[in-house]
């Protein structure tokens, strides 16, 4: 029980942090002067991620 328990929660925190890294990537695409893609391509990951 306690190694399922331990799954959960690192699962929980992979989310967490992919959320975070999300949002930032959100706010940083809207505050910047570079468009969308500039920062996806920067980031790595999809543009759609970002609109």
């Amino acid at each position: 029980m306690k190694l399922v328990e331990n799954q959960v929660n690192t699962t929980a925190s992979m989310i967490s942090g992919a959320d975070s890294f999300l949002i930032t990537a959100v706010r940083l695409s809207y505050a910047s002067s570079r468009t969308a893609k500039e920062v996806a391509d920067d980031l790595g990951i999809s543009v759609s991620l970002l609109l």
